[in-house]
């Protein structure tokens, strides 16, 4: 089992510096270059963001990989005790301090400007605001990734007793996919905050194809292939203009290939000390990057004039990383930071 460790752990480093990256990419083409789309940059932008748009479905297929690893067998109320407390209880006070960080600023806007504040509004829409963040919709928007996982991973054990057959429930989490995407695309039918939950369903296929690489231990020799395979049909879905057949090869072609081709890159990787560091911290960058080190900071250097070339770029997401950890090593040496993260003090 620990001959794995330090391939998963490079593993999420190249996911969390992708999802960095997302961001920075993102601020420059809305805020900077004032486009919606990569395709209206050019094939270098686009290529680069398919790379990197592949983080979300990584840290699903790793999740899947480490629940047939590790939890596979565990008593279903302690693996969802265990999940509540590393990942869900942080999600929530951050969520809830993002809310309250919001709403009181305005509150403060409103006592400068002498206007009353609505004691009762403001409650009612903290409350609303922190209803919302079970379907995805927050703050800190990056935080959407943790309804979805918190869907898959409390439905998966149940969803193996009922379709036992790997091979059958891959077959039927993929078709599921399918459709989702489809829907996306043809119809705004999914576009609403309150049917998000049902977009986070694409995902699935995705952790199962992480429970199923485990199980299946694919041989060497279809490792360079699949990396082969990869870097292939990079270009070749950067280049498809059209957007139907665009997001049906990316999603359902290109995105399972890439996640196995990106493990695999791992394997090789497994040594790197940067990648292990990152890999450690990830989600804890995850949880801080945005909107302070990446979006706040980027709109602070764009005011002073000192953002305006794509080569910033690089620099923001690597700066956010910095920040964000060492942020966090402070945070941890405060009773609140070990409450958040359930850090137990060392008794000697």
């Amino acid at each position: 089992m620990k001959k794995h460790l330090s391939e998963l752990q490079v593993y999420s480093g190249i996911a969390i510096l992708f999802v960095t990256l997302i961001h920075s990419n993102a601020f420059f083409l809305l805020s900077i270059l004032h486009l919606k789309t990569y395709v209206e940059v050019g094939f270098v932008f686009t290529l680069v963001d398919k790379v990197v748009h592949v983080a979300v479905p990584m840290f699903i297929f790793i999740s899947g990989y480490k629940y047939e690893m590790h939890d596979k067998n565990q008593v279903y109320t302690k693996l969802m005790y265990k999940k509540f407390t590393k990942i869900i209880k942080p999600f929530l006070i951050v969520s809830i301090c993002w809310i309250l960080f919001e709403w009181g600023n305005r509150c403060l806007d409103n006592i400068i400007l002498h206007d009353r504040v609505n004691v009762y509004y403001v409650l009612i829409n903290c409350l609303k605001d922190l209803f919302n963040t079970f379907f995805g919709d927050n703050y800190a928007y990056q935080l959407w990734y943790i309804p979805m996982y918190t869907l898959i991973v409390f439905s998966y054990p149940i969803i193996i007793k009922f379709l036992k057959n790997s091979r059958i429930r891959m077959i039927i989490l993929y078709v599921i996919a399918i459709i989702i995407t489809i829907v996306q695309i043809k119809t705004k039918l999914l576009a609403s905050s309150y049917m998000q939950p049902i977009n986070f369903i694409y995902y699935f296929y995705l952790y199962e194809l992480g429970v199923q690489l485990y199980c299946k231990k694919i041989k060497k020799k279809y490792r360079a292939i699949t990396i082969i395979c990869y870097l292939v049909l990079l270009p070749v879905v950067s280049l498809i203009k059209d957007p139907l057949i665009s997001n049906l090869s990316t999603y359902l072609i290109f995105t399972p290939i890439a996640v196995v081709a990106m493990y695999y890159i791992a394997v090789y990787l497994k040594n790197s000390k940067i990648l292990l560091i990152l890999g450690k911290y990830s989600f804890a960058i995850y949880l801080f990057h945005e909107p302070v080190f990446e979006s706040k900071t980027s709109r602070l250097l764009v005011s002073h004039g000192l953002y305006s070339s794509k080569v910033m770029i690089p620099f923001i997401a690597v700066g956010s990383i910095i920040l964000s950890i060492y942020f966090y090593k402070i945070l941890i040496k405060t009773s609140l930071g070990k409450y958040v993260f359930n850090i137990k003090d060392d008794i000697n």
